[in-house]
């Protein structure tokens, strides 16, 4: 029969056990909880981050938009409506989208102007997947919001009356990131006080570091065909 000492002893024993395996559970919910307080501020921090993308993402036609005003306005013109058609033509599949949401503005007086339009703002594709692919491996819209365009008419053409011509815009052409210098050809026809500028244009992807892989060569064309239309709404 054990004596009242060793009863004690054994009883201060399995309290300094208890103790002690009650101290490594708290520390490691210590842990736990300061990991869990790290990942909830880790979402907040990419909650106000992806706030703040998207005033970062209206930037570009901000800018626009203070510059319009910089001068008067019977200089400016802005476009109404504008929109934007994209198409590969490769051996195996073709894939279009469009975006409606192609912005810009002329400098009647200088002949200058700047364009953008959101990467995300792109619908169509032939599947869900191919627009995420778009976004996320080719794009890279979460990394580069907009492609933009500016510079200036070559020609001196006039706004003002109705007709109808060709011209040639030259400026800088950024998508993905990258500035490749381009001139293209678009019509524009004046009719009562309404501008419509139509034209297209190929868009190698290699230009702005956009590369395609191998397995999916034969569905994916390495050049994009554009297509825009834009009307304005002139004022004398």
């Amino acid at each position: 029969m054990l004596s009242l000492d060793r009863v004690q002893q054994i009883k201060q024993y399995l309290i300094k056990r208890i103790s002690k395996y009650n101290f490594k559970n708290k520390l490691k919910m210590d842990l736990i909880l300061k990991e869990k307080r790290k990942l909830q501020a880790t979402k907040y921090f990419e909650k106000k981050a992806q706030n703040v993308a998207q005033i970062i993402l209206s930037i570009p036609f901000i800018c626009i938009l203070l510059w319009s005003f910089q001068a008067s306005k019977n200089k400016m013109i802005m476009s109404a409506t504008g929109e934007i058609v994209l198409s590969s033509h490769a051996p195996l599949e073709t894939i279009s989208a469009q975006s409606n949401q192609l912005k810009g503005v002329v400098n009647k007086a200088d002949r200058t102007f700047a364009f953008t339009v959101p990467i995300r703002s792109f619908e169509g594709f032939n599947s869900p997947l191919q627009k995420e692919h778009f976004n996320e491996s080719y794009l890279e819209s979460s990394k580069y919001a907009n492609a933009n365009f500016k510079g200036q008419i070559i020609e001196k053409i006039n706004f003002d009356n109705d007709t109808v011509c060709f011209f040639r815009c030259k400026g800088l052409l950024k998508i993905h990131g990258v500035e490749k210098e381009r001139i293209i050809r678009l019509k524009m026809e004046v009719k009562q006080q309404q501008i419509t500028v139509d034209g297209n244009f190929i868009v190698p992807l290699s230009d702005h570091n956009i590369y395609i892989p191998k397995i999916v060569m034969q569905k994916i064309s390495s050049e994009i065909k554009t297509e825009i239309s834009v009307r304005f709404i002139n004022t004398p």
